[in-house]
């Protein structure tokens, strides 16, 4: 049983309410399934809910549609602080992908891959909700004296944020990862190694993909850790990797050369 589902558990043999729990191992499930897997099922309630604060949110609005460059530092910081406290009450899954516009009244132009590329996205945002949600209910187990359940909640809030970590060090620029020679495209030698490492990819996915150390990349986001045979491996954008340790890992492939590999010849980055 893992410590999820255990927290759930004893919280219910307590006759505790368990349903805040029982949703943010939902949203924790969402950080390491790709977009594509599934959406979040309560956005229409979480979109009303943002609308109805939508006078906090002016000041928000306001700086953002003056554009990035026009910011002062000050200023670019006042947007990250309040886009944090914004993620607490958006679950990240509410968000279709990288490229989905945020439900922000009067920001229809602003996603997180622009607002990351501004630099004013913070980091973790979307762990921002599910870590809040943990803080809270710790706070909540505390205040009526279950310490042990606070200090499980405590070791969940943990890995989540070393799960957190571990997609943070995964993000990376595909090209430059196999780009060995920074000529910015990939020669012969560069396709040969990138072949490879398909077919040594699909080889895993027999072998390991019920393993639960592989990471997706699909709109410039990063999901995982996760079981490779739990994700519907069907996306032709998103790239994949296998990490059971540093030294033991894959480079990035693109999912659909992996599984339209036939032959040797058959690995070849696909546009």
């Amino acid at each position: 049983m893992t410590l999820n589902t255990d927290i759930v558990s004893q919280l219910e043999q307590l006759g505790l309410d368990s349903t805040q729990m029982k949703t943010v191992i939902e949203e924790i499930e969402h950080t390491k399934q790709p977009w594509y897997k599934r959406l979040w099922s309560k956005g229409t309630s979480q979109l009303s809910h943002i609308r109805g604060e939508a006078a906090e949110t002016k000041r928000l609005t306001l700086l953002l549609t003056k554009g990035h460059n026009n910011l002062t530092s000050e200023e670019r910081e006042e947007v990250r602080s309040q886009l944090w406290d914004l993620f607490k009450v958006i679950p990240a899954g509410l968000i279709a992908g990288g490229n989905a516009v945020l439900p922000i009244p009067g920001t229809s132009l602003f996603t997180p891959v622009l607002l990351a590329k501004a630099g004013l996205l913070p980091s973790r945002w979307r762990e921002a909700h599910i870590l809040h949600q943990l803080q809270e209910e710790e706070r909540r187990l505390r205040e009526i004296g279950q310490e042990n359940l606070a200090n499980e909640i405590h070791k969940l809030t943990e890995q989540v944020e070393d799960c957190a970590d571990m997609r943070s060090q995964q993000a990376q620029d595909i090209l430059h990862h196999w780009d060995a020679n920074g000529n910015g495209i990939w020669d012969s030698t560069e396709l040969e190694a990138y072949k490879l490492a398909c077919l040594d990819t699909k080889s895993r996915l027999k072998s390991d993909g019920n393993q639960a150390n592989w990471f997706i990349q699909q709109d410039d986001l990063i999901f995982g850790p996760t079981q490779a045979n739990r994700v519907t491996l069907c996306n032709d954008s998103a790239w994949i990797r296998h990490y059971p340790s540093e030294t033991a890992a894959t480079k990035w492939v693109k999912i659909s050369d992996v599984l339209h590999l036939e032959t040797d010849d058959d690995a070849e980055p696909r546009p």
